[in-house]
């Protein structure tokens, strides 16, 4: 190749950099805003063709449909109108019968009678048959009406159906137009382009300016940063603040949860003096039983006495005379001294104490392990709620920073519905889209579900990382900017992860590390994988050497395609 002059000039690639020009950034900026009007304007364009080609298909499909109604409507007139025919035809060789017919004079006499008597029936009939034709001509009347207002209908929306045909092409070819115009209007881009590099010299001139305006933007970002620290310090001020208040909350937290535990213990014991209320009760009714077990043994040599049952009268004056009371017992003593007693009871009741002792050792036992198994049960539940209390709180604050971000303006929020027993009713999801009021996750639309889900899926990634996620299609209630703020979020913020997205969408498997094509030929599925990164770039020579690395990706995107 050669850039014109009288000698070609050959060998000189990679001798020397090419001095690379110098083009005003604003320039630049404006061509690039050009070019990106010009592109918007061809996409536009591009729409409105494909809509106006839509309406094109869609009224002839009304126009065939038309014709349809038509060539039906036809169908149904063309019998009536033979049937009309064959009646004429009946009635003209009637007439011609009547004449072939030659009149007898006496028969005629006879038939006058006849005829006069029959006349009476055919003025009745007449009558009859008058109101019957009157019928079948109002009949007639409206099935012409009916008849023809829909064939004038048809043809009327048939000649509306050719005057739109006939304006959509004209627009067709207005915007094949416009198109030419601005393939023209790039070509000039172009060439003013190939004009700028011609004017490099005075672009060199320039830069010694440049270097003068350099040095007093230094200047000003100097002053500038030192603005800028002034807004950090502030703003670590504030992030003190914020840690304060979240102290504050955290205090608040654990106070609650004070409580909660509080109130367990309460419970508790509430339960123990229940419980100890119905083992005294249970204890009265026994001793009841036994006191009436209890019979007076007959004495020998002693008179046999009725035991007595005291009233609750007898017993408060009983309670009185306390020093009478234990001089019976002294009398009683003396008795118990000289009666004989019964050396064996004493054996029985040792054994009988060491058994309740054993027992009683082993009931100690089993209530300080109940006491230890349920004070291990308070501690998990406590450290399970305190556990889940912080977690919520991360979710729930990134999971309103992931809605904001998705949406644009948006805000969503996770709710306890009991926020003292929060693992028994369960949490509510809300959502206020963007520029709508607070609704619950299963009253929004399928976009609106998807995108607050996607948002609580990377709020969770955030609090505790997955290193594989599989997505089937999550972009298929996506419009185009949704699916491209979801894709480039997976890709730049998501690194610590893989994820496999199945995708139909090209702004969504465009940023993928690996591409898998699954398609279909000859009735046989095929698959192919896809780097990139490498396509477009030449094909590498062959080499016999092992690789020492290998290539990896941090996110593997998938597209399928049917």
């Amino acid at each position: 190749m050669s850039g014109g002059g009288n000698q070609k000039l050959s060998g000189l690639m990679g001798q020397q950099v090419a001095a690379q020009p110098q083009v005003d950034a604003k320039e630049i900026k404006k061509m690039e805003s050009n070019i990106s009007t010009l592109d918007t304007r061809y996409r536009e364009l591009h729409n409105s063709k494909i809509k106006l080609e839509a309406d094109i298909v869609r009224l002839s499909k009304e126009i065939t449909e038309l014709k349809k109604e038509q060539s039906r409507l036809a169908i149904e007139v063309n019998p009536l109108k033979e049937e009309i025919k064959l009646l004429d035809g009946q009635v003209k060789e009637q007439e011609q019968r009547v004449k072939d017919a030659a009149p007898d004079k006496k028969k005629v006499a006879e038939l006058e009678k006849v005829v006069k008597a029959a006349q009476a029936k055919y003025d009745a009939a007449a009558e009859a048959a008058e109101e019957v034709d009157r019928e079948v001509r109002n009949c007639d009347a409206q099935i012409k009406e009916i008849t023809g207002t829909k064939i004038k209908k048809v043809q009327k929306k048939r000649d509306e159906a050719a005057k739109q045909l006939e304006k959509i092409t004209k627009e067709i070819t207005r915007l094949e137009v416009e198109i030419k115009t601005s393939t023209r209007d790039l070509k000039k881009c172009e060439d003013k382009l190939k004009s700028y590099e011609e004017e490099k010299k005075e672009f060199e001139n320039r830069m010694l300016e440049i270097k003068d305006r350099r040095i007093e933007i230094e200047k000003i970002s100097f002053k500038v940063t030192e603005s800028r620290d002034l807004a950090l310090e502030k703003a670590n001020q504030a992030a003190e603040e914020i840690k304060e208040l979240k102290k504050g909350d955290e205090k608040l937290i654990k106070e609650e949860n004070t409580l909660k535990s509080s109130r367990i213990e309460v419970d508790q014991r509430l339960e123990a003096l229940d419980q100890d209320i119905r083992n005294t009760n249970n204890l009265i009714l026994i001793h009841k039983r036994d006191l009436r077990k209890i019979k007076l043994v007959a004495v020998p040599d002693e008179e046999a006495e009725e035991l007595r049952a005291y009233t609750d009268e007898e017993l408060e004056a009983l309670k009185v005379d306390l020093e009478g009371l234990h001089a019976e017992i002294l009398l009683i003593n003396q008795k118990l001294e000289a009666s004989r007693p019964n050396v064996n009871a004493i054996n029985e009741y040792k054994k009988k104490e060491e058994v309740y002792m054993a027992r009683v050792a082993e009931l100690d036992e089993i209530i300080k392990a109940r006491d230890e198994q349920r004070k291990f049960h308070e501690d998990l539940r406590k450290q399970r709620l305190t556990d889940f209390m912080e977690g919520f709180g991360i979710i729930t604050g990134k999971l309103k920073e992931m809605y904001q971000m998705i949406t644009l303006g948006g805000d969503a929020e996770l709710e306890l519905v009991d926020s003292l027993d929060p693992f028994s009713e369960g949490i509510v999801f809300s959502v206020r889209p963007p520029k709508k009021s607070w609704k619950n996750i299963t009253n929004l639309s399928g976009g609106e579900k998807t995108l607050s889900s996607l948002a609580l899926v990377f709020a969770l990634h955030y609090y505790k990382p997955t290193p594989l996620y599989v997505m089937d299609e999550i972009d298929a209630a996506l419009d185009f900017k949704n699916v491209s703020i979801v894709a480039n979020y997976i890709k730049e913020r998501t690194k610590n992860a893989q994820f496999i997205i199945i995708s139909l969408r090209s702004n969504m498997f465009e940023l993928a590390d690996r591409l898998v094509g699954i398609y279909k030929t000859y009735n046989c599925t095929k698959s192919v994988t896809i780097n990139p990164d490498t396509v477009g770039e030449p094909a590498q020579p062959y080499s016999n050497e092992k690789s020492s690395g290998s290539v990896s990706s941090s996110q593997p995107l998938a597209s399928r395609q049917e």
